[in-house]
């Protein structure tokens, strides 16, 4: 039994339905980045809630569809924030070039975000199938868990990097942006001001962008520095995918009895509560934010006939 139940599934679908809230007011102005920030992060948010509620207090494999689509989601998860993060300080040092001058040019700029934002978490997902030891794991109180990744070095190449090199492009980004904002400050304030880019927005997209960084990079080297301890040697396809349908399971007790185990397991879904804070903190108390969480706590109340 989940000792902090119902802690968890109260909040992620908090975390849901806040970070979902201005994903309207980021379609409007265009900001791919930032949109599939919301779009990933609310749907990871809304299986781990239907997931917390689903296999609570066992571990039976009840639903093999959901839990390959929502495992694969999970999965990608991983790659596209930092993804996301990385299109945002792309932006933003766009911003300081004054480059974007056209719609042509808008349009361009968008599909390669989207590219980045979706088109590589994607095309990640799909290589991961390659070093996919089976399909997944049920974990009691958590329900279907990431698809699980054999320990073998085609795996770094094929996923367990990507974190890491994504966040460090977005280093370089940053420090590419705070060195164009100083040296081109008065041509920035007027571009700035703008009606899309404002001085505030842009602040909280740069601290989003930031804080992710600050998170990936040493996250990832943590990870990766886990993982290698353990390699094990890569054989053969056959080898790798021996036994691919056979589903796990297990039971609360054994896998909260294992402390290592524990942790992971809960890291894995306090993460993406933990993403969609950080997003929650930069930009509930906007605005514009706030008369959309408005409209959508009306909608609901009125769904239910309060």
């Amino acid at each position: 039994m989940d000792p902090t139940y119902p802690l968890f599934p109260i909040t992620s679908f908090i975390c849901f339905v806040l970070v979902l809230a201005p994903l309207q007011l980021h379609l409007r102005l265009r900001n791919a980045g930032t949109s599939m920030y919301i779009i990933w992060t609310a749907t990871s948010c809304l299986i781990l809630f239907v997931n917390s509620l689903v296999w609570r207090n066992n571990a039976i494999d009840k639903a093999p569809v959901w839990c390959d689509i929502s495992g694969r989601i999970l999965l990608g998860y991983g790659i596209a924030v930092p993804a996301c993060g990385l299109c945002i300080q792309r932006r933003l040092y766009l911003a300081t070039q004054i480059v974007i001058n056209n719609q042509k040019e808008k349009t361009k700029y968008i599909v390669q975000d989207l590219f980045i934002s979706l088109g590589l978490p994607l095309l990640v997902m799909a290589l991961a199938y390659i070093v996919q030891g089976h399909r997944y794991d049920i974990y009691e109180d958590i329900g279907c868990t990431a698809t699980p990744i054999y320990n073998v070095w085609p795996a770094y190449p094929l996923y367990t990097v990507w974190p890491l090199v994504i966040g460090v492009v977005s280093m370089c980004y940053s420090l590419l942006t705070l060195r164009s904002f100083v040296s081109r400050r008065s041509e920035f304030n007027e571009f700035i001001n703008s009606e899309t880019v404002t001085f505030k927005r842009h602040v909280r997209l740069m601290c989003l962008a930031s804080t992710d960084i600050a998170f990936t990079i040493p996250l990832s080297v943590w990870g990766i520095q886990t993982n290698i301890q353990g390699i094990q040697p890569y054989v053969s396809w056959e080898d790798t995918h021996f036994a691919f349908s056979v589903i796990r399971t297990h039971p609360g007790i054994i896998w909260r009895s294992n402390e290592s185990s524990r942790f992971h397991v809960e890291y894995e879904r306090w993460i993406v509560v933990f993403c969609a804070v950080v997003f929650i903190a930069f930009f509930t108390f906007t605005e514009e934010s706030r008369r959309k969480y408005s409209l959508t706590l009306d909608a609901m109340l009125t769904r239910f006939g309060w």
